[in-house]
């Protein structure tokens, strides 16, 4: 291959290799596990997208009509392209299945096999595919519906033939004949198509997506018109004309997994313990992809084709036809990436009780919202470059930084808080102090952060993006990698802002936590300590104890010496139920306590500091069981205040 040719066709390729080998690289680097699963998208979507730019680059670029009038054989130009998209595909999976992540979604020989086989299909067809669909999108939706179907149809086949004993000893191998079977054929159809391929087009462009309109949309075709008399129908219905792929792929993709699902129902005997890693990567990778390029397809695509500028000399203002095109990407993306996925999840479970086990229905609003949101990521760079491709690339990228940027921010989040309890007294005010502690209960607060509700500490940087995204549709396109970073400079830096100071927060709460319960912890030693004492605990009356009475027993650390100050405790032993448990027992009752060695001795105490606030101790035999554990309680009741409140 001419030197010259070759860079030629690997420039436009080097920029999504980088993507694809990224998402295999994180998988590698320890401490960003917790995003390796991006790496599946660089398996589903970066693959086919590799395949097919070598001839999906020159429709985009309106250049394959000078390509093929050039003297040179177009069986060297089938060569040369599929060579390329060969060595750029193969050195992206050569580095992915070094990665971990490999190992852990495809754990089994043959399931390794089977992607190999898929991955081949894919490449072998993305050709053919992308010269009948006249674009890159076209030809990725186009390449992986048929491989699926394909690899769906032959799975079952082999599944239906499980009890067979020759079935399941060759299961592997009849399920992936069919597919290298067909990438044979697929390459023998590009190079033929490639050979007798005529450069044809209208105004509208080449791409199928636009010039097949009444092809694909059959007897509906005649709804899909243009109507002088409804103008915002109009734009409806060609946002959806031009997210038909979307559509595509769903169908194909809920119709591979479900033969998948089936097959491995028929090869476990009729009851599904678990579904493979593999198939769940599948189903969770596709339906990712689904949410990207319902947020990017279209205007990508009007950008690609030319028409992007045309249409804003339509008689519609700017800012409706942002709404239009934002609203019915969030309605298909609800649709395809959100509502048929969970509707296949509550029917495996219904079907399959023992291998869907997740049954809590916030996973599925979870889910949703999900969709909802990488589908606005999506719409972003599809405003902020030009094309649909370039679009696609961004997302990745920027999906991995925005997963970063919550561990970042708990990182930081928390080193300041130690920051800020090491160098100043902030917990001196025992009321502030318990209020922090307070919302830690049951650790509410700290799964509201680690949880999917992290959301909402980006809802600024998404109100930012939203008004970003129509300014960046009204102006004119800048593509380019700075242009690009400059927009999503402030967004990136409001999100890690305001998830910093959550992070802080929580981390704060968290140590006044620790300070009061650690401190309670050495209030009760002290008073064990002090009824170890058999004269004590026999007294008639109830025991009266200060503060440096307290220190002398178990040292006090110094938020505890700070609000126990002038403080008088009153003790009143329990001679009912002296002790309960815990003779030589290696237990704790209560956070922040030390663990347990001797007899523990029942109790009611109560502690009037010198603040205001009276504090109420218990520690009492369960009716439950009454030799158990016994039940530790600690009240409070503020100054001004008639009614206690239970410390948590």
């Amino acid at each position: 291959m001419n030197t010259r040719v070759l860079v030629k066709e690997a420039r436009p390729l080097f920029w999504p290799w980088c993507a694809v080998v990224l998402t295999g690289l994180v998988s590698l680097i320890r401490p960003l596990h917790s995003i390796d699963w991006i790496g599946l998208l660089g398996i589903v979507l970066g693959i086919p997208l590799l395949a097919t730019l070598p001839f999906g680059n020159e429709f985009q670029n309106r250049t394959l009509s000078l390509l093929l009038s050039q003297p040179v054989g177009r069986a060297r130009i089938w060569i040369e392209k599929s060579c390329l998209a060969f060595v750029a595909v193969a050195s992206a999976v050569l580095i992915l299945a070094f990665s971990p992540l490999f190992a852990e979604t495809l754990p089994d020989h043959g399931q390794q096999v089977h992607a190999l086989a898929l991955i081949l299909a894919v490449l072998a067809s993305a050709t053919f595919w992308t010269l009948i669909a006249r674009s890159t999108i076209g030809g990725i939706a186009l390449s992986i519906g048929t491989v699926l179907l394909v690899a769906g149809f032959s799975s079952l086949t082999a599944g239906i033939g499980a009890n067979s004993l020759f079935f399941m000893a060759h299961f592997t191998s009849i399920s992936t004949t069919p597919l290298l079977c067909y990438a044979g054929l697929m390459l023998w159809l590009g190079e033929r198509t490639l050979a007798r391929y005529q450069v044809t087009g209208t105004m509208a462009g080449d791409d199928l997506l636009t010039t097949g309109s009444n092809a694909l949309l059959g007897a509906f075709s005649n709804r899909a018109r243009s109507n002088p008399a409804r103008p915002f129908g109009n734009l409806i219905h060609k946002e959806l004309r031009l997210l038909r792929p979307v559509g595509l792929i769903t169908v194909l993709a809920a119709s591979a997994w479900t033969c998948f699902a089936l097959v491995e129902l028929l090869r476990q005997q009729k009851t599904v313990e678990t579904l493979p890693v593999g198939i769940i990567a599948f189903a969770i990778s596709s339906a990712l992809i689904i949410a990207i390029l319902a947020g990017c397809l279209s205007l990508g695509e009007e950008k690609t084709s030319g028409t992007y500028a045309w249409h804003r000399t339509l008689p519609i203002s700017a800012a409706r036809q942002w709404l239009i095109k934002l609203f019915v990407a969030l309605f298909v993306s609800f649709i395809c990436a959100g509502l048929i996925p969970v509707l296949l999840l509550i029917a495996g479970r219904h079907f399959f009780p023992s291998a869907f086990g997740i049954e809590d229905a916030s996973f599925q609003l979870v889910w949703l919202l999900a969709a909802l949101l990488l589908t606005l990521l999506s719409f972003w760079c599809a405003c902020a470059v030009d094309g649909t491709v370039t679009a696609v690339v961004w997302v990745v990228p920027i999906l991995a930084l925005v997963m970063l940027t919550p561990q970042i921010a708990d990182w930081a989040g928390l080193r300041l808080a130690y920051s800020l309890v090491s160098r100043f007294d902030i917990f001196a005010n025992f009321r502030f102090t318990a209020f922090l502690s307070s919302l830690t209960s049951d650790h509410h607060l700290y799964d509201m952060v680690e949880s999917p509700d992290l959301l909402i500490f980006w809802l600024p940087s998404l109100v930012v993006a939203l008004i970003q995204s129509y300014g960046l549709f009204r102006a004119p396109i800048r593509d380019g990698t700075r242009s690009v970073a400059r927009k999503l400079l402030p967004l990136i830096v409001l999100g890690l802002l305001c998830n910093f100071f959550a992070y802080g927060f929580v981390g704060l709460s968290y140590q006044a936590s620790w300070q009061v319960w650690t401190s309670i912890s050495s209030i009760d030693r002290a008073i064990q300590k002090e009824l170890s004492n058999s004269t004590n605990r026999e007294v008639t009356q109830p025991l009266q104890l200060s503060a440096d009475d307290l220190k002398k027993l178990i040292p006090l650390g110094a938020p505890a010496s700070h609000w126990l100050h002038d403080a008088t405790f009153t003790i009143v032993p329990d001679k009912a139920h002296p002790t309960t448990c815990c003779e030589s027992k290696n237990l704790r009752i209560f956070p922040g306590m030390n663990r347990l060695t001797g007899p523990l001795w029942n109790y009611t105490a109560t502690a009037h500091l010198a603040s205001g606030p009276v504090i109420a101790f218990s520690v009492e035999p369960r009716a439950e069981a009454p030799t158990g554990v016994p039940n530790f309680e600690v009240r409070v009741r503020w100054s001004g205040k008639t009614s206690e409140q239970i410390l948590r």
